[in-house]
């Protein structure tokens, strides 16, 4: 059965007061203005939607390569997976003066995902900071300076300021 609308038309008008049930393709050249909510199931392809408001999403949001997560003015704060080359992006390119804050109540990691567990760069809230070879913690910040596991390398000068202690030492030039 067909049914065509012309104009503005009303639905309690019909007869239908209730439900409206229909079946295979339906087409709206128009606007649509609905005043409830929606209820969409299976895939759905939107052109162009403007949210105003929350809006809350409670599975993964899955952007193709090479799309970007936009934000802030003038879309200077992108995420984003690069196809060429293959980098995991997240990019401030906001002017000097402009930085990207990571934060945690308690620290940051930064290093291998989870699963793989390898810290390159830790750094503590109200503490030290941390960094790592392969894995390995290699330089630390403390309370006094700082403590360097292994040895270190120092091209140029080296100004030492207080006392320098000495140990299994055969030759100091």
């Amino acid at each position: 059965v067909a049914v065509t609308f012309t104009g503005d038309s009303t639905i309690g008008s019909l007869g239908i007061t209730t439900n409206l049930n229909v079946g295979g393709i339906s087409t709206f050249t128009g606007n649509i203005d609905a005043n409830g909510d929606i209820d969409v199931d299976g895939h759905t392809n939107l052109d162009n939607v403007s949210v105003a408001g929350v809006t809350t999403f409670s599975d993964n949001i899955d952007l193709p390569t090479d799309k970007k997560i936009l934000l802030g003015d003038n879309d200077k704060f992108t995420i984003y997976k690069s196809s060429s080359p293959a980098h995991a992006v997240i990019e401030n390119a906001y002017s000097a003066g402009s930085y990207l804050y990571v934060g945690s109540a308690n620290g940051v990691i930064i290093g291998s995902p989870l699963s793989h567990g390898q810290s390159m760069i830790r750094g503590y809230v109200n503490g030290r900071s941390e960094l790592y070879f392969s894995g390995s913690k290699k330089f630390e910040t403390t309370n006094t300076g700082a403590s360097v596991t292994g040895n270190l390398a120092v091209s140029g000068n080296m100004n030492v300021e207080g006392v320098l202690t000495y140990q299994d030492v055969t030759n100091i030039d």
